[in-house]
């Protein structure tokens, strides 16, 4: 990214830890457990996760972002780095920042990183990891149990916050090990306090009397709310980043009551599920965009039964494998237009694990009100980022199956006929095996019976039969959210999980005084123009910031509103943008 304003920095007081090493070294489950001993002593954190697209072995790095105030995303630079390996030490030991530590195994890291980078200012911490953990008669892979405990003491946190976590994570499936563990990261908190020669880095401490905070990632908080929303059937083929979705579902199908299939390939995922819907289940499938690919001919299907579905896309690199691990916002027109035919759809796109939540809960009732598809976009970002936010708002929330018929009310209605041409376009929905409720479901158009039909009267009669349900949907369908003051002289404008980013960034060119404010869509079909064009009308100076190379939102609105944006901001080699960077680059555009 272009450095043209150098003066633009963070002066929020976020602390950027990250642990980098070799897959299979408990990289991910450290992370973890250093975001969640922060979210205990009351601070914010927002994680991310990187690994390459291997089945074993690689080079994993798992980054946390700490503050005292509300951190939405990550810093590009790093205040303590955990080298437990070389490759640690070479990648990223110029991402620290000048005050920052790196910390790393003073025997298995036979790599000097002050002769690597002769430059280098920050300070280096070794400890004897390995060294430690014979000690405590543990397997080597508890040098990073051992690292993060060093970490806590070099950055002056409570210990009991992090032996809480440890406890919490490991105790539950022996009690032992988790007792291992707390010693290691002790023995690890003691070497920094009693022998290291190094000096504290006090950047957070712990926030008294805040309120607890879930941590969770966007994929979770999908799970969270399609199981709120009454979702009774869940099928899946595993595709990174989808993948954790079915994990969710599977570990607590049994607590839940719900029926989860892993099934052979996402053809069978995607019309196992209209099968479940067709049955009365409310169903739901989450996928890549390969995996979509392979469900396009069954979204149709749904589409002309009328069959309710909910699909989660959550994207990454492409064409075709591209990058199967990594982060972009490239399937935004393929979930737009995925189909055979016209047909009435909703894609929306959650920013972050709230709107994940409350958003795949409205999904579900989408789809049942309209009998429609609704399709949930995510990305790796979004899908596999850990986040703190308090305990989910559940007042108000309702199920709505819409015009589902009861067997009472099918027994009253004469002639029942399931695709009626109603004044709204939805028919009053009868499940197989009612009584009075026989009629026929295929991929063929039909008459209002269900019987396949070729009359061209006919297909247009049912056409726009289906189309009349555009009508309340459009008005149901939210417009943007604006963020920020509302007389800004420029308006940042995206959508999805870029919203974190732009946060952040937002809020440190406030802070350095410059008038910025930010736009945010979650609908993108139907289109809310109307809502759209009343907050885009009062922007003085227009910022489009996406994760994609064609700038496909702004296309999106070059077609609904014959409106783009003034400047772009575009970011497509497969990481997610940092804080810092991204507020440069905004505050260049605003020249």
């Amino acid at each position: 990214m272009p450095r043209a304003v150098k003066d633009v920095a963070d002066k929020r007081n976020v602390l950027s830890i990250m642990i980098g090493g070799e897959a299979g070294y408990g990289i991910m489950t450290s992370g973890e457990i250093l975001a969640r001993s922060f979210s205990r002593g009351g601070l914010h954190v927002h994680t991310d996760v990187e690994y390459p697209s291997l089945i074993r072995g690689g080079h994993n790095t798992y980054q946390v972002c700490v503050s005292e105030a509300e951190v939405w995303g990550l810093r590009e630079k790093v205040d303590v780095l955990i080298a437990l390996d070389d490759l640690t030490i070479r990648e990223h030991t110029r991402e620290l920042r000048p005050d920052g530590k790196v910390l790393f195994d003073l025997y298995e890291n036979p790599i000097d990183p002050k002769k690597e980078f002769p430059d280098l200012r920050a300070e280096v911490v070794p400890v004897p990891l390995s060294q430690i953990v014979k000690e405590k008669n543990g397997d080597k892979v508890m040098r990073n149990t051992v690292s993060i405990g060093a970490c806590m003491a070099l950055i002056d946190y409570d210990f009991s916050f992090l032996e809480d976590v440890i406890r919490s994570t490991f105790g539950k499936k022996d009690v032992e090990v988790g007792n291992a563990n707390v010693d290691a990261a002790k023995a690890g908190y003691d070497y920094i306090i009693d022998k290291a020669k190094c000096t504290v880095l006090k950047r957070v401490s712990r926030v008294g009397g805040a309120p607890r905070r879930m941590v969770l990632t966007g994929n979770d908080a999908i799970a969270l709310g399609a199981l709120q929303g009454g979702l009774r059937w869940y099928s899946a083929y595993p595709m990174t980043p989808a993948s954790s979705i079915l994990h969710f579902m599977a570990a607590n199908e049994k607590a839940t009551g719900i029926v989860v299939r892993q099934t052979e390939d996402e053809i069978a995922a995607g019309t196992m599920a209209i099968g479940a819907s067709y049955a009365g289940a409310r169903a739901m499938v989450a996928t890549s965009g390969g995996g979509f690919c392979l469900m396009v001919e069954g979204l149709g299907l749904a589409a002309m039964t009328e069959t309710p579905m909910v699909y989660v896309l959550a994207q990454r690199p492409g064409p075709s494998t591209g990058l199967a691990t990594r982060h972009e916002q490239g399937d935004l027109q393929f979930a737009l237009d995925a189909s055979q035919g016209d047909f009435v759809r909703v894609v929306l796109a959650p920013g972050d694990v709230d709107e994940a939540f409350h958003h795949t809960f409205n999904a579900l009732n989408l789809a049942d009100r309209y009998q429609i598809p609704v399709i949930v976009i995510s990305d790796r970002y979004l899908s596999e980022s850990l986040r703190t936010t308090l305990p989910f708002d559940l007042s108000g929330k309702k199920i709505d199956r819409g015009k589902l018929l009861t067997e009472e009310q099918l027994a009253e209605a004469f002639d029942y006929k399931r695709y009626e041409d109603t004044e709204d376009g939805v028919s009053p929905r009868a499940l197989p095996g009612m009584k009075g409720g026989l009629f026929v479901a295929n991929g063929d158009d039909h008459y209002e019976t269900g019987e396949s039909n070729e009359d061209p009267d006919v297909r247009k009669q049912m056409m726009d039969k289906r189309f009349k349900k555009l009508k309340a949907l459009t008005e149901e369908i939210p417009g943007p959210t604006l963020y920020g003051p509302p007389d800004a002289d420029a308006t940042i404008v995206t959508w999805g999980s870029c919203k974190g980013p732009c946060m952040d960034a937002m809020n440190i060119l406030l802070d350095k005084g410059r008038s910025v404010n930010l736009l945010h869509f979650i609908y993108l079909k139907p289109f809310p123009r109307k809502l759209a064009l009343e907050k885009l009308k009062k922007a003085r100076m227009t910022i489009g910031v996406e994760s994609n190379r064609t700038s496909q939102f702004d296309r999106l609105m070059r077609e609904e509103l014959k409106v783009s944006v003034d400047k772009k901001i575009r970011k497509y080699d497969g990481r997610p943008y940092f804080a810092e960077p991204l507020a440069n680059e905004i505050e260049e555009a605003m020249r």
